[in-house]
């Protein structure tokens, strides 16, 4: 752990230690802990192997992307390092509180400013990342369509194609032609996406107040974001009222959902296995 210290000295001086190290859970791919320093000051740790070594670099540059005064507030990345066996990323610690009433509401008009905030004329991102522990391909495409056919469909199905076999692979190769007849173009540039903005990776900070964590960020419609706060359980109270309200999406948005949580399904299988054909399945036959 000799790489660890030493960056808490560099960054805090030589008289700051790692005074007590508290694991906490909350994932399944890194090993997370609260770090307490000798100087009161408390740190949150992410830890993995080398087996994907942009893993925490990404992250981090992913995190500096999503800051934007008046959006969700986002734990500030404070160091990303590795040793002969390990990488590590130092975040600022966000202690969770207590919800505010209007968190919902809150967080529904904060995205819409992230989103309206922070652009980029093509999609894509400078750096490639993860969607879980999944390889996420950001080269830049000026169109959406194309970038979410080459970026995000193409490579999980064909990463999954020892399960999207038969009728479900023909399926989805009729889908990938046809997909000019459902997406439809940003309305302006590209915007800022956290890009895996489920439940679980929104918590509500020391304030009451929305944060977001653990993104895979890159810049495209922000449909796709919005797509994936209703895989898993929708976002709850008014959120989207609020963001409609902040910045009305496009008409026909609802029919689109699915679409982009085909993505995030067929990622569950290469990460999960077959268990996820039949939500695959079903998406796909609800378009083709």
């Amino acid at each position: 752990m000799n790489a660890l210290a030493d960056t808490i000295s560099g960054i805090f001086g030589n008289d700051v230690t790692i005074a007590a190290r508290r694991s906490v859970g909350g994932g399944c791919i890194n090993d997370t802990a609260v770090l307490q320093l000798s100087n009161g000051e408390q740190l949150f740790l992410k830890q993995n192997t080398l087996t994907h070594p942009q893993l925490f670099e990404a992250e981090a540059i992913g995190l500096k992307h999503l800051i934007c005064d008046g959006g969700p507030r986002v734990p500030l990345p404070i160091a990303c390092f590795r040793d002969e066996s390990h990488q590590y990323l130092i975040l600022e610690y966000l202690s969770s509180g207590k919800r505010r009433p209007d968190y919902w509401e809150q967080f529904g008009h904060q995205l819409a400013h992230l989103h309206q905030s922070v652009r980029n004329s093509r999609c894509g991102f400078e750096i490639d990342n993860f969607i879980g522990a999944t390889p996420q391909l950001n080269e830049y495409r000026s169109n959406w369509l194309v970038f979410f056919r080459d970026m995000r469909l193409t490579p999980q199905i064909r990463m999954a194609s020892r399960y999207l076999t038969g009728a479900l692979r023909r399926q989805l190769d009729a889908l990938l032609d046809r997909l000019d007849q459902f997406i439809v173009p940003p309305d302006g540039d590209a915007v800022i996406l956290h890009g895996d903005l489920w439940t679980g990776n929104a918590m509500t900070g020391p304030n009451g107040e929305p944060v977001i964590i653990d993104p895979a960020t890159y810049y495209g419609h922000r449909e796709a974001d919005i797509a994936m706060t209703q895989l898993f359980g929708r976002f709850g109270g008014c959120f989207y009222d609020a963001y409609n309200e902040s910045w009305p999406l496009q008409p026909g948005w609802e029919t689109r959902m699915d679409l982009y949580n085909l993505y995030h399904m067929i990622n569950h299988v290469n990460l999960f296995g077959s268990g996820y054909l039949g939500s695959v399945a079903s998406i796909v036959n609800s378009y083709v």
